[in-house]
């Protein structure tokens, strides 16, 4: 309890005005009447841009819609704007023009991709951990997404029990709330925000871990009413603890275990398939170089996937492989310094950081993606796998999971525990 004070004094005092500030820099508040949005050349809306006021010298960030609406801060004719997210060329301009303009569209060019490969930096990193409100009751096998206000878990396992609920957890209250009550019983499954939607899309996982039976729908929760919808489209590739990301409103969803029966662990496949929303219909990509069970990120149209594991083979791997969107190919770029699977995955900018993992848990570490480093973390990260991983606030935030010492007494009821870390400075150091 003193633990749990002591960190909520700290967070209040540390790291809630930094939420709080984010807020109130976010288009939740508006007074001067100027409205700013941000798309690309297509007109699709660019999620949680960010403007600088050079002159005033301010951040400003736009909301997962592309919007921003200014009010309470200084916003003169003279001042030097820049408008800038991962991806994309900064664009300069002027107070004078957007204030003339009153509803303003910025429109952002695309940055040409530049694969690099991946060395280890030898030089470690700190990143200091704190716990924050546990979630109600253990999990482990769930997925985690985040918005641009409050990070939610999906589904999962509580001891031998499948959760069928997805929780919200609001960073200012810190407290965690239950969003929707009747999801499909689903375990490993992947999940994606989409802002364009304002749902959670849940893709593949198993419907029973007795029969092995694979979810082959897409289910979606709104993240404002909590309603949840079973689409009437096929997965033409159900599988179990795959891989999926987001870019520009489409979901990327890669490998997974496939064709687990009694008499046989489940081998991976190497399927790679584009998942598009508004349409609600997938299109096949090439296939991934090897078949895998792994997570990934996607930073400028690149999608990285990193490690993975293909009990058939029976091989957790080291590999990071790069997928370019618009070229429609895979590069392996370079070699984690450990293997991973079953790790947590999150993005902050053009950073990628992994966590825990089934083979080595106490693995923290980021890629970046502009440099092509891989940096190995020192940090008080709890040990763990299975657990689930966001951004949110400038903050890494990790949940739930299991640890060795439940699998080896054969107690995998999964953890309650919470941590954050706040991720600037390490940013900054990367600039």
């Amino acid at each position: 309890m003193y633990q749990l004070i002591l960190f909520l004094s700290i967070l209040i005092s540390a790291t809630i005005p930094d939420v709080n500030k984010t807020q109130h820099h976010t288009p939740f508040i508006t007074a001067q009447g100027i409205i700013i949005s941000v798309q690309d050349k297509q007109g699709h809306a660019i999620p949680n841009a960010t403007l600088v006021n050079k002159t005033q010298n301010y951040t400003l960030l736009f909301n997962d819609k592309g919007i921003l609406q200014i009010t309470s801060r200084p916003f003169n004719a003279e001042d030097e704007i820049l408008i800038s997210c991962v991806g994309y060329k900064t664009k300069r301009t002027t107070g004078k023009e957007m204030i003339t303009a009153k509803q303003h569209v910025v429109v952002l060019e695309e940055e040409a991709v530049e694969l690099k490969e991946v060395v280890i930096k030898a030089q470690h990193e700190e990143l200091l951990f704190k716990n924050v409100r546990s979630l109600p009751f253990p999990l482990y096998y769930h997925s985690c997404v985040a918005d641009s206000t409050y990070a939610y878990v999906i589904g999962g396992m509580s001891g031998y029990k499948t959760c069928t609920q997805a929780l919200k957890y609001d960073p200012k209250s810190n407290n965690w709330s239950v969003l929707a009550h009747n999801l499909k019983p689903i375990v490993q499954s992947t999940a994606t925000y989409i802002p364009q939607t304002g749902k959670i899309y849940r893709i593949g996982g198993l419907t029973s871990i007795v029969n092995f039976t694979y979810f082959d729908k897409v289910e979606t929760i709104d993240v404002n009413t909590g309603q949840t919808e079973i689409l009437n489209v096929k997965n033409p590739m159900p599988s179990a603890y795959g891989g999926a990301a987001v870019w520009k409103n489409k979901i990327y969803i890669f490998g997974g275990g496939i064709d687990q029966n009694y008499t046989s662990y489940m081998k991976a496949t190497k399927a790679f398939y584009e998942f598009d929303p508004l349409t609600e219909k997938f299109t096949r990509l090439p296939d991934m170089p090897e078949p895998l069970q792994a997570t990934g990120a996607i930073v400028n149209g690149v999608l990285y996937v990193f490690g993975g594991f293909d009990a058939s083979r029976s091989n957790t791997g080291k590999n990071i492989y790069a997928y370019n969107i618009e070229s429609k190919q895979w590069s392996l770029i370079g070699k984690l310094p450990k293997a991973v699977s079953a790790n947590g995955i999150a993005v902050y900018n053009n950073l990628i950081f992994i966590t825990g993992g089934y083979t080595n848990q106490e693995l923290t570490g980021f890629l970046n993606t502009t440099t092509g480093k891989f940096t190995l973390i020192k940090s008080n990260f709890s040990d763990r796998a299975h657990l689930g991983s966001v951004v949110l606030y400038d903050h890494l935030m990790v949940i739930g999971g299991s640890n060795a010492v439940q699998r080896q007494t054969s107690q995998q009821n999964g953890l309650q525990l919470v941590q954050v870390a706040d991720l600037k400075d390490i940013w900054a150091k990367e600039q």
